[in-house]
């Protein structure tokens, strides 16, 4: 293990540098370790501006279900094509205290998506005081913190906000989470967005959102602000708060 610590709740593997970033990255998609029940702290600010396209830490087949603590840390010169500073990220995972300051997530006139600028895909991941000011270039399913959290069941995203721009070819864009989906027959979906805001401006056709993109059913958004421009090039779903919202969503104390 390339890291001081232990991993645990009371001495969290140190992350210091972008060296150690980069090999959790390379640790966890690699499964190279399990990670449930692991905890990692940072310890410093750092810059990737070394790594000319980021590799999420997380993956489909290779989730990451950590603890990580920014601890007030930033991440700066983030460059990725391929997601935000978490890939995917599993249900018993808490990303909290950090933020990515700069970079470039995506690139313009690609029709990447799955895009954010924490994670690009939660399955159910608690994210707590993150924040985003990289700008996001992709199709859709974008977010300032999360592009989608699609399982996992109840989940929290909390005092997170965003001061980066979205640019999205298509939709379902959000300065926090692009996409909420809905509870299906082998998944399960329950989100509460709570004391978040957005003042990146959000550019796409359709369901655009200050704070979410499309919500479906079974949604809690609250104490949540939008300051941020929303631009649809062709007239489609937008709003301060949610670009489009299904059956079952509860939106209150936002503006």
């Amino acid at each position: 293990i390339p890291w001081e610590g232990l991993g645990s709740e009371t001495s969290p593997y140190l992350i210091s540098t972008a060296e150690d970033l980069y090999n959790l990255s390379y640790y966890v998609n690699t499964k190279l370790m399990a990670t449930t029940g692991v905890y990692f702290e940072m310890t410093d600010n750092i810059d990737l501006s070394d790594y000319d396209n980021w590799t999420p830490i997380g993956s489909d087949r290779n989730q990451f279900d950590g603890v990580f603590d920014g601890d007030g840390y930033v991440i700066d010169n983030l460059t990725s094509l391929r997601g935000g500073l978490f890939g995917t990220v599993c249900q018993n995972a808490v990303i909290k205290n950090v933020g990515v300051a700069s970079g470039e997530i995506g690139k313009e006139n690609t029709y990447t998506s799955f895009l954010g600028g924490i994670a690009k895909w939660s399955n159910g991941a608690d994210f707590i005081n993150c924040w985003n000011g990289a700008d996001i270039y992709g199709s859709g399913y974008m977010g300032g913190i999360v592009g989608t959290v699609r399982d996992g069941g109840k989940s929290n995203i909390t005092g997170c906000y965003n001061v980066g721009s979205l640019y999205a070819s298509s939709g379902h864009t959000g300065g926090i989470v692009g996409h909420l989906d809905t509870t299906r027959r082998d998944t399960s979906v329950e989100v509460t967005i709570d004391n978040c805001y957005n003042l990146g401006s959000i550019n796409g056709i359709y369901s655009l959102g200050g704070i979410v993109g499309q919500a479906q059913d079974g949604h809690t958004i609250v104490n949540c602000y939008n300051a941020g421009k929303i631009t649809s090039s062709s007239d489609g779903q937008a709003g301060a708060i949610a670009g489009s919202l299904t059956n079952d969503n509860r939106v209150q104390e936002c503006y």
